[in-house]
């Protein structure tokens, strides 16, 4: 049993029908209110005389109010302020108090599941009721939702939520980052409640898209298929809207999962492709892929540069685009020695290469040089370049000069030969006289 008071007793049971009438009775009398005042409202537009409306409790002429927006504006407060001071002024909002203790639970007392979940809700519905009471709850709300043990009432309060982000958007805004958190719930129903509700209040423009939704990426690989299966639902919604969010916010998405320890690699290599697969524009492209260039001066990691290159690599690039990439070369020229930053580089090139023009492959292919060269250590080396004509000036004197050095050469051989020849002439004159005077000694 709980106990309520001083000196009363009622058990879990009867404590949660009380927290259901509550809750329930708030939510009939707010629907009854606003239809009337909307009834009132037509009649005061409508052309009819004052004494048609003359059995209803709240009378048209006391309203007060004036054509125009300024008395539309008038009218709504008017009938807020019933809602206000009529629905939560009496037993209902004396019954406030025991609906806040019970969630609350700072004793650790209400721990029975259909009493929370009945409390909870009795709570979220008289939170529909006034926007005051919104605000002042909310911190309980989702401070309860981070601590609550059932995941029963973890699910009545994640829905409960998202009707409060519709009834009073304003007063949820502040908060809705805190609505992105049981995505990473341990109940797959929670998690699929979650994304339900947030797939509802985003594409209703109800809650704006930022950086948070990169948790619903991390949805594509909940191990429930109806999860995965409705955020890719969500996302292919999401990409048929006229300014294209998911480009948008795909820089976000990508610093955001590549800093995110939770997400391993491989899981963050099968999301990317599916959600790259949405820029289908040239001119969505080659914004991205000068976005992601820059991305590469704030990785803190080596790893980080590895996934901002891989998602560079799933881009459709055109000669544009390639021409872009190659003029930021210098924002990633650090992380190209890492073999999986080439690597998704070198991806990037042949793709580009399969089905261009000309005019790609050209570009394309010069690209390729020079990350091989900046890969492998040889960025300041200059190609071979031809003799220009100064070049073929020198070698032309050289030639020359190698020509009349060969000319003297041959002219200083023939010289030598000749002397030689002479000087057997000579040898063989000399032998011939010799040789006369020995027989002519020997006939003497």
């Amino acid at each position: 049993s709980s106990t309520l008071g001083k000196g009363g007793k009622c058990t879990a049971a009867e404590l949660a029908r009380l927290c259901f009438l509550t809750g329930a009775a708030a939510l009939r009398m707010l629907v009854y209110t606003e239809d009337l005042g909307a009834e009132l409202k037509r009649r005061k537009q409508a052309p009819k005389s004052a004494g048609e409306c003359g059995g209803d409790s709240l009378e048209v002429d006391s309203l007060g109010v004036e054509d125009g927006a300024e008395a539309e504006l008038e009218h709504d407060t008017r009938v807020q302020a019933v809602v206000d001071g009529e629905i939560l002024g009496g037993l209902l909002g004396a019954l406030e108090p025991v609906i806040v203790r019970i969630v609350a639970d700072s004793e650790k007392t209400y721990q029975d599941p259909v009493l929370r979940e009945a409390g909870s809700l009795a709570l979220c519905q008289l939170m529909c009721v006034s926007s005051e009471k919104c605000e002042a709850h909310l911190p309980l709300l989702f401070t309860s939702l981070a601590l609550e043990k059932h995941a029963s009432v973890r699910g009545n309060m994640v829905v409960a939520l998202g009707d409060l982000a519709f009834r009073w958007p304003n007063a949820v805004e502040p908060w809705s980052s805190q609505l992105y958190k049981p995505l990473r719930d341990e109940s797959p129903l929670v998690r699929s409640q979650c994304l339900m509700v947030l797939t509802h209040l985003i594409l209703n423009d109800m809650v704006k898209v930022k950086g948070q939704v990169a948790e619903m990426v991390q949805s594509l690989e909940d191990p429930h298929p109806q999860t995965a299966d409705l955020a890719r639902l969500f996302f292919q919604e999401l990409a048929k809207r006229g300014n294209n969010p998911v480009y948008n916010l795909m820089p976000d998405i990508v610093s955001r999962l590549s800093a995110d320890p939770n997400v391993s690699r491989e899981a963050f290599r099968r999301v990317m492709p599916f959600l790259m697969g949405f820029v289908t524009k040239d001119k969505h492209s080659e914004a991205l892929c000068e976005k992601l260039c820059y991305r590469f001066s704030a990785c803190a990691s080596l790893e980080q540069s590895q996934d901002v290159a891989f998602c560079l690599a799933q881009l459709p690039l055109n000669e544009k685009a390639m021409r872009k990439l190659d003029s930021l070369i210098k924002l990633f020229r650090m992380s190209l020695f890492d073999d999986d930053v080439y690597a998704s580089f070198t991806s990037l090139v042949a793709k580009a290469k399969k089905f261009a023009k000309p005019e790609m492959k050209e570009a394309a292919a010069e690209f390729a040089k020079k990350i091989e060269a900046i890969h492998n250590g040889r960025e300041g080396e200059e190609p071979d370049e031809a003799p220009g004509v100064e070049g073929e000036e020198n070698a032309g004197e050289t030639e020359d000069a190698e020509n009349a050095g060969d000319s003297a050469n041959g002219e200083s051989d023939k010289a030598t030969a000749a002397a030689a020849a002479t000087a057997s002439d000579v040898d063989k004159e000399n032998v011939g006289r010799a040789g006369r005077a020995r027989r002519t000694t020997a006939a003497r």
